[in-house]
């Protein structure tokens, strides 16, 4: 538990392993006692929020292995037939009742079967789990696909998610969370960690289990246009490195794109100069200026908005980790309807 990406990890909270605990004492700060648990760092993207985060996945015994985006925003491993060829997988019958893979943000959808597999998911500190058998989707139409969805918003797809899938997890050994920041993630943490962090309540009010967050758009100044106010579902989507608003219905009338958004010069439309976004779930704010997007790398590439939906949902992208670190921790390992998630300043 040396490695220097943990080390990183645990500045932050005062937690430092070994021989570094005992340099920081003569240093003059408290430290905490050492940590417990698998820390697996990123095998690409990590140490900033710029680029997407990658573990390598073997489904072959550990022969070859495949880098897989870690996507906080969806619920399942999407992976090409590219890279599942023949004998790393067997097909279900009958097809579970899952629907294919979708990605709301990009419009992405995917054809092929639900297959099992056995996954060992690797960091790039050489740590690593096992998942002895796992229900995932292979897709053929694209066959280059390389997802790892480790979202925990949908209730009835947590037997899908790996990350709950850790050995320990299943055994009931560790809690059945995670914690991210932008060098890896920890499975296997204690209490006193977890307390360091500020702790929000997950529930279904909101019809995702997930924190609900108090939205406000400000228009700019002189625009004439009416600031935008919803409590909505919050989701830290390590997949995008852009913020999608989506507003709920009913409530406040929505935002009209019209007058909020303009071309995006990457492409579709993005929130015009100078709107101010401000979240805040509990003790917890976090915002930029659309002015300052694609800059300071606190603040996301851009933002957009979406179509209204019922419920809607906050969308921050992945640029979140520049300034907290992430807990998400349910109350049990398969369909809980509560549990917290946490976050910690960076």
């Amino acid at each position: 538990m040396s490695d220097a990406c943990l080390v990183c990890f645990l500045y932050a909270v005062g937690r430092v392993p070994g021989n570094a605990a005992s340099n920081q004492r003569r240093r003059g700060l408290i430290m905490l006692d050492a940590v417990q648990g698998l820390f697996l760092s990123y095998v690409s993207g990590g140490g900033g929020v710029e680029t997407a985060y990658h573990f390598n996945v073997s489904f072959d015994g550990g022969q070859t292995q495949t880098p897989l985006l870690m996507d906080t925003g969806s619920p399942w491993l999407n992976v090409g037939a590219d890279y599942l060829p023949d004998g790393t997988y067997q097909v279900i019958v009958p097809q579970p009742p899952y629907t294919h893979p979708f990605y709301s943000s990009s419009g992405n959808a995917y054809q092929g079967q639900w297959v099992t597999v056995s996954a060992i998911v690797s960091g790039g500190n050489g740590a690593s789990f096992t998942v002895p058998s796992l229900t995932i989707f292979r897709s053929t139409s694209p066959s280059n696909v390389a997802m790892m969805g480790v979202s925990t918003r949908m209730t009835g797809l947590d037997p899908l998610n790996i990350f709950l899938n850790v050995p320990e997890i299943v055994a009931g050994t560790w809690a059945p969370g995670y914690m991210l920041d932008q060098n890896g993630v920890l499975f296997g943490y204690d209490a006193a960690l977890a307390q360091q962090f500020v702790q929000v309540p997950v529930n279904m009010n909101l019809g995702q289990r997930t924190a609900s967050a108090s939205v406000t758009l400000s228009p700019p100044a002189n625009s004439g246009l009416t600031p935008y106010d919803a409590t909505l579902p919050f989701l830290m989507d390590t997949g995008i490195d852009y913020t999608i608003i989506t507003p709920n219905q009913p409530g406040n009338p929505p935002p009209n794109p019209a007058d909020w958004e303009e071309t995006n010069p990457a492409g579709g439309q993005m929130l015009i100069p100078d709107v101010t976004v401000g979240v805040v779930l509990g003790g917890v704010s976090w915002g930029f200026n659309t002015s300052q997007c694609g800059g300071p790398t606190v603040n996301p590439a851009y933002a957009r908005l979406a179509v209204p939906s019922q419920y809607g949902i906050l969308n921050t992208g992945r640029h979140f980790l520049a300034s907290y670190k992430y807990m998400i921790q349910l109350d049990e390992r398969i369909g809980a309807t509560t549990g917290v998630m946490g976050f910690l300043k960076v």
